[in-house]
């Protein structure tokens, strides 16, 4: 699967010029219960 995405995502990226860094942000993090940090309705 990842392959596959890599065959279309890295194409369409390099249209803009060359690929110079890969920034991941992975900002998410589970959250169980109401006592959670930032645990509200969205």
């Amino acid at each position: 699967m990842l392959a596959k995405v890599c065959k279309r995502v890295v194409p369409a990226m390099q249209r803009h010029g060359p690929i110079e860094a890969w920034i991941v942000d992975d900002t998410g993090f589970a959250k169980k219960g109401k006592l959670s940090v930032c645990v509200a309705r969205q």
